[in-house]
């Protein structure tokens, strides 16, 4: 019964956030663990959004592997807001220019169970 009515919820949030919301890294403070993302109010984001972090190649049209996670803590306006690094590499920091694509259901639900349940080539590498 809990797994249909998780399936149920799953199903309804999936469909309501079909359209990810994406943008980029405009700034960040690597020693305060804190950067700037180039959307706000008018994106709909709130605080506590989570955005996967990702780079881009050298062509800066091929979105690369995840490098982090970042949860946003203040939106400052239309397109500004204020995250915080939740997760990232030393050997691969989130960097400005950086693209961001708000975590949906099925990439958090595959980080809690450990496993990748995202479509193929999508998620967790």
């Amino acid at each position: 019964m809990l797994l249909v009515a998780a399936w149920a919820i799953f199903l309804t949030w999936r469909v309501y956030y079909a359209q990810p919301v994406t943008g980029k890294i405009s700034w960040v403070n690597q020693r305060a663990r804190t950067a700037w993302i180039d959307l706000g109010q008018a994106d709909g984001i709130t605080p506590q959004t989570r955005f996967a972090v990702r780079s881009v190649d050298a062509a800066k049209w091929l979105v690369g592997r995840r490098k982090g996670v970042v949860e946003v803590t203040k939106v400052l306006s239309d397109r500004l807001a204020e995250v915080r690094i939740v997760e990232d590499s030393p050997s691969d920091p989130i960097t400005p220019g950086d693209r961001i694509t708000k975590i949906d259901v099925l990439e958090w639900l595959g980080q809690w169970l450990g496993v990748n349940l995202s479509p193929a080539g999508q998620g967790q590498d």
